[in-house]
């Protein structure tokens, strides 16, 4: 790739009669999922195969996050798209290829520019890999992942390169799980802060139009939120005086949850990652395991000086979220297999 090839078009997925599938669910965290269709492989992309404009944006969601009281109104300063064709649910369970997954920016028309990052896998027997700018010939890491199949193997990022950037220390953090129930996982990044990635509710993928939507926050310390209202305050006031008056003890679990929240830090929203019929990689359905989509950025709640870096971290952590998607459906899909052979 050459900063002088000609810009890059993806075709309006709503105008794909091959991707129309009215039967199948959207992939959601419910295992039990059992779409009727089989999903179609993804066409090649390449400048002379994808000449189509990008069809018009569908709503952002504009609610706050419901697991968050201080998230405002989500609107994002930077729309990337992340290609990549996911794993289909009729296929065998093997690792996906080793082709390098673009991330490209869209000009002022909304069409697909240029690759503005590339995911790359040096090796073809590892998942591991690593972030570059897409036209860095050099191919210099913004970041590295060093990424396992399988269980208790929770992924190690390095972000920077440290030949380069010292500051950024060679050790790395790991992407770790909340708890057994969720896929929603936690990341401490050293000079950075407290981050996560969780999947949006049913209210939060309506209001945002989308049939998979992936939220990313950050964890900021509840000094640089805002503060809850004096209404509030004094209603929280009340009960908990009666409360102590009459004896009782609260046990709906508000103490705890409170405790939890003041040692993270109050999340808010930094990105997400939207799949519908409009967004998600040509080729692919709502069935589709790790697929691509628009990934929506606004951090203009962070520093200046940190806002590079945290692109990088968004990036690089959005492809790891979609590669544990295509490792739960490979480990459904040998589960059903040895049920099958036994």
């Amino acid at each position: 790739m050459t900063p002088t090839a000609p810009p890059y078009h993806l075709a309006s997925n709503t105008s794909e009669a091959s991707l129309e599938a009215p039967t199948l669910p959207p992939y959601t965290e419910d295992a039990n999922v059992s779409p009727r269709d089989e999903d179609i492989e993804l066409a090649s992309l390449s400048p002379s195969t994808s000449t189509s404009s990008h069809a018009a944006s569908p709503p952002v969601a504009t609610g706050p996050s419901p697991s968050s009281s201080f998230s405002s109104a989500f609107t994002p300063t930077k729309q990337l798209q992340i290609q990549t064709p996911g794993k289909n649910l009729i296929s065998l369970p093997t690792p996906q290829r080793p082709d390098p997954i673009p991330i490209f920016t869209l000009n002022s028309q909304d069409h697909l520019e240029r690759p503005l990052y590339l995911s790359v896998r040096p090796d073809a027997r590892s998942g591991s890999c690593f972030l570059t700018h897409g036209d860095d010939e050099s191919q210099t890491p913004l970041s590295a992942t060093t990424y396992r199949f399988g269980p208790g193997r929770p992924p190690v990022i390095v972000l920077g390169d440290p030949a380069t950037d010292p500051a950024m220390g060679k050790e790395g953090f790991e992407i770790l799980d909340r708890n057994l129930f969720s896929r929603a996982v936690y990341f401490q990044v050293p000079g950075l802060g407290a981050f996560g990635w969780r999947y949006a509710n049913s209210k939060e993928r309506a209001s945002a139009g989308a049939d998979s939507l992936l939220v990313c926050e950050v964890y900021l310390p509840e000094t640089t939120t805002t503060t809850t209202t004096s209404s509030s305050s004094s209603q929280q006031h009340h009960k908990t005086s009666v409360s102590a008056r009459l004896g009782l003890k609260n046990d709906d679990g508000e103490g705890k949850k409170k405790k939890k929240k003041k040692k993270e830090g109050i999340p808010h929203r930094i990105a997400q990652l939207v799949r519908n019929e409009m967004y998600r990689t040509p080729g692919t359905t709502r069935s589709s395991a790790g697929n691509g989509g628009r990934l929506m950025l606004d951090l203009s709640v962070l520093g200046e000086k940190k806002r590079e870096r945290v692109e990088w971290l968004v990036v690089t952590t959005a492809v790891t979220m979609l590669k544990r998607e295509v490792d739960r459906r490979r480990a459904q899909q040998i589960a059903a297999i040895g049920a099958i052979a036994s």
